[in-house]
């Protein structure tokens, strides 16, 4: 997932052609879903951008949501 705490910043990165085969998909106005197979050369991007993503991120499957009854 990609937040950016800068609004203006987070419109450029979504809204940009060049950026967009990397998305999954948007799940809330301020995240995007990046494919995780694309990761490395999507950081390659940013970097080029002078945008640095956080030294811990890391990369986690997103596990289905399980409604338990008890």
């Amino acid at each position: 997932m990609l937040r950016c705490a800068t609004p203006f910043v987070f419109e450029a990165i979504a809204t940009s052609k060049k950026l967009q085969p990397y998305f999954k998909g948007m799940i809330f106005p301020d995240i995007l879903l990046v494919d995780t197979v694309q990761l490395d050369a999507f950081r390659q991007e940013l970097a080029w951008l002078k945008l640095e993503t956080r030294p811990d991120l890391t990369v986690q499957p997103i596990l289905p949501h399980r409604w338990r009854r008890d």
